[in-house]
C-alpha cells in the first residue's frame, strides 16, 4: 500500500507480541508497562521501535479505538520518528494465535499505523477501507479478527 500513496512516509504494523516470544501472553487490555515493536513496515526512514504506550499507537491499542490525528504536533504524547510526519491513523485489531503448548487461544494485538507528510490526510473513509484491508488478513474461518 505504501507505494500507492505519495503522501505516506510510514505504513506498517506495530505489535505487543515479540516475534521471538510467540506465546507472550494473553493480554486483554494492554497497559503502560508494555511496549510496541514493529513487525512489517515500509517507510521513508527507519521507524521507532520499541515505542511506549503513550503515543498514537499505544493509545489506540489501550482504548481499542481507531485514532485519526489530523495534526500530530497537537497530539499529546505523539512519538516523533520522522519529523516529516504531519498526520496519522492508527487502527487496532486482535488476531487469535494458537499456542505451542496447551489448548488456550492467545491474543496478539496489532496496530496498523500510517503516517502522512500532509496535514489532515486521513478520514472516516480511509478508516473504513483500511479495516476492509485488515480483514483480508483473516486466513482461517476458525480464527476471527477483532478490529476496533
Amino acid at each position: 500500500m505504501f507505494d500507492k500513496f505519495d503522501n505516506w512516509n510510514f505504513c506498517g504494523f506495530y505489535t505487543d507480541l515479540s516475534l521471538d516470544h510467540p506465546i507472550y501472553g494473553n493480554l486483554i487490555l494492554p497497559c503502560d508497562k508494555f511496549q510496541l515493536d514493529f513487525s512489517t513496515f515500509k517507510s521513508d526512514k527507519m521507524p521507532c521501535s520499541s515505542i511506549e504506550m503513550y503515543g498514537v499507537c499505544g493509545k489506540s491499542l489501550k482504548s481499542r479505538k481507531t485514532i485519526i490525528v489530523p495534526d500530530v504536533e497537537k497530539f499529546d504524547g505523539h512519538i516523533v520518528c520522522d519529523s516529516q510526519s504531519k498526520s496519522e491513523i492508527a487502527i487496532t485489531f486482535i488476531m487469535p494465535i494458537l499456542p505451542y503448548v496447551g489448548s488456550e487461544i492467545l491474543e496478539s494485538h496489532f496496530v496498523l499505523d500510517i503516517d502522512s507528510k500532509v496535514y489532515d490526510d486521513f478520514d472516516l473513509i480511509d478508516e473504513k477501507y483500511l479495516k476492509k484491508i485488515i480483514n483480508l488478513l483473516e486466513l482461517d474461518d476458525s480464527e476471527s479478527l477483532i478490529i476496533f
